[in-house]
């Protein structure tokens, strides 16, 4: 959890392995939103980097209760990687916390490149 005066940001981490079949990635990612209500996926992306990693920036709504979230989803060997960073919204002063998410994604890069690379080592 990461907390500032008007902002509370969780995190949650799935690592599945030896799955049966291969699935691409952006299906295994689409699992990520199976709950949630008015889904809104604002920017995705494949990141190009040693692993295949989709990047998601997505506003979303659990049990009608709005949530904004960034998740990380990539696939080590065998294996499925979800980081998912989220906070509900609007925040303390009443606003999205969308622009915040977006403005501290390299706090969330850092921490995600930390986890692939001991996923990766461990692997």
């Amino acid at each position: 959890m990461l907390q500032t005066p008007t902002k509370i940001v969780y995190s949650t981490a799935i690592r599945e392995c030896d799955t049966p079949g291969k699935a691409s990635l952006r299906s295994l990612t689409r699992q990520l939103f199976v709950g949630f209500d008015d889904l809104r996926i604002i920017h995705q992306e494949k990141r190009p980097v040693g692993q295949s990693v989709i990047i998601s920036i997505a506003r979303a709504s659990v049990d009608k209760h709005p949530v904004e979230l960034i998740a990380y989803s990539a696939q080590i060997k065998n294996c499925t990687l979800d980081n998912v960073y989220w906070s509900t919204t609007p925040d303390k002063t009443g606003k999205s916390t969308i622009d915040y998410l977006i403005a501290d994604i390299t706090i969330f890069e850092r921490i995600f490149d930390k986890v692939l690379s001991n996923y990766s080592a461990e692997l």
